[in-house]
């Protein structure tokens, strides 16, 4: 239930009672079950009791050594900062904790993370502790830097495209005005062979054409004669 974070005025006294009991045995939790705990009593406020004792306990548990956290990912602190500054920006302790784990873990913050550090205290606004302002620092260099690289990725990317095209370009152009093969001395002769064979075989095509019309010319004299000595 308060994981749900119900918050309809029907369902409110059961958030309450849920959160109450919850809240009273929070070491029975793993920081990651409480964090949603935290994300489902937010319709609380800063000042109801389930509240205080969750800020009281984020306060001790990032106050104690990294290795005993349970393991929370560092995106996932980042994310909680930014959430409790929503409900709770005056309770000091818990800032306090929660901005130097942050600071030690900042290497490990995705661009996501850092996107929450960023939000959560946007121009340094925001809950006041020791070590806020060398958090933005960091966290916001480590952002710059990150952008700066993927447009360079960019720009690359884009660069090899463009000399790829003009490579292909290149290569159409060289094949589209290559100069034609040399023929061999044997090709060069079998090329001379083959036109003197058609220049040979028109000749005698055309011969045969000439004596064909020589006979037909004839056979059509003789016709005429005939015809003369008829009528004679």
């Amino acid at each position: 239930v308060v994981a749900s974070g119900a918050a309809a005025a029907s369902c409110r006294d059961l958030l309450e009672a849920a959160a109450d009991r919850a809240t009273e045995a929070l070491s029975a939790f793993a920081a990651e079950q409480v964090v949603l705990l935290t994300q489902g009593s937010l319709t609380l406020g800063g000042e109801h009791p389930a509240m205080l004792r969750l800020l009281d306990f984020w306060a001790k548990h990032f106050g104690e050594p990294a290795g005993d956290d349970g393991g929370l990912p560092a995106d996932d602190v980042a994310q909680l900062a930014q959430l409790l500054t929503l409900v709770a920006p005056g309770h000091g302790a818990v800032f306090e904790a929660l901005g130097a784990r942050l600071l030690e873990a900042a290497g490990s913050l995705s661009s996501n993370g850092r996107a929450s550090v960023l939000e959560a205290f946007p121009g340094g606004e925001g809950p006041a502790f020791a070590c806020k302002e060398k958090l933005l620092e960091v966290v916001g260099a480590a952002q710059e830097e990150e952008a700066m690289a993927r447009a360079k990725a960019a720009e690359a990317q884009k660069s090899s495209r463009r000399r790829r095209g003009v490579s292909r370009e290149r290569s159409r152009s060289r094949t589209g005005t290559a100069q034609p093969r040399k023929r061999s001395s044997r090709e060069e002769a079998e090329a001379a062979g083959g036109g003197e064979a058609r220049r040979r075989s028109r000749s005698r095509e055309n011969g045969r054409r000439r004596r064909s019309g020589d006979r037909a010319e004839g056979r059509r004299r003789r016709a005429e004669e005939d015809g003369c000595r008829t009528i004679e």
